[in-house]
């Protein structure tokens, strides 16, 4: 690419809005959080080494460092919000 890794750096802060660090440390989380949501995991272990994260706790670390909390309270509020939207009946 005849590029310094500075110059990429940079590259993609202007292209992508954010550095490339931040954007490697969000594609996992992401990812993580699209597998909380659809409840297809057997344990947060499980969704820690499918987004290649050392262990859990850096992952609810991480997790905690996004959402500013933990993933089960996450899901709780996340859960309680669903439950007590009313649906809507578009027949009406």
């Amino acid at each position: 690419m005849n590029l310094s890794e500075r110059s990429l750096e940079r590259l993609i802060k202007q292209y992508v809005g954010i550095p490339p660090k931040m954007f490697s440390r969000i594609m996992p989380f992401q990812s993580g959080l699209n597998i909380l949501r659809q409840a297809d995991f057997n344990n947060l272990t499980e969704i820690a080494y499918q987004n290649e994260y050392f262990d859990q706790s850096h992952y609810i670390r991480e997790f905690k460092g996004f959402t500013g909390t933990n993933p089960e309270r996450f899901m709780l509020n996340a859960n309680e919000k669903l439950l007590n939207f009313p649906l809507w009946d578009a027949s009406k």
